[in-house]
């Protein structure tokens, strides 16, 4: 029973440490500044101000959706390396190999989910297609006999 919890556990720390370090070391864009309304301003002006803040706020959401592209595909490239040490050292490493590919399952779920959340289809498409890849590859490799 302490072993399961301890591959559990290490599961969810791995998947901690990626995710923080993705966030920590590749941020986020920034929402830009919106100016409150202004009722000294013409109909004109006001419409000029409102196509401007139209414009910034479109530039924000293509720079946020390509981040989260970006970071589905960082933590596919860390699902890759959990997976293969998961089940390529499974013999030699016992729970901490579980734990490991627990992990690389929960940064999955945890990238496959920004991605969802966030609207980045082919982005979408490449990490579900890149992970099924690599389980399967990594799974025939471990599993079927030689």
């Amino acid at each position: 029973m302490l072993q399961t919890i301890y591959t559990f556990l290490l599961g969810l720390l791995t998947t901690t440490v990626v995710e923080v370090g993705i966030f920590t070391f590749y941020r986020a864009p920034e929402s830009p500044d919106y100016e409150p309304a202004d009722p000294t301003l013409t109909p004109e002006e006001q419409r000029d101000r409102s196509k401007i803040e139209h414009d910034k706020h479109r530039a924000f959401r293509d720079l946020s959706d390509r981040y989260y592209s970006n970071f589905a595909l960082l933590t596919m490239a860390f699902v890759i390396i959990q997976l293969a040490i998961g089940l390529m050292f499974a013999a030699k490493l016992g729970p901490l190999a579980d734990g490991i590919l627990l992990g690389g399952i929960f940064s999955l779920a945890f990238g496959v989910g920004i991605c969802f959340r966030q609207n980045c289809n082919a982005a979408r498409f490449i990490v579900v297609l890149t992970a099924f890849v690599i389980a399967l590859v990594l799974g025939y490799l471990k599993f079927m006999p030689h």
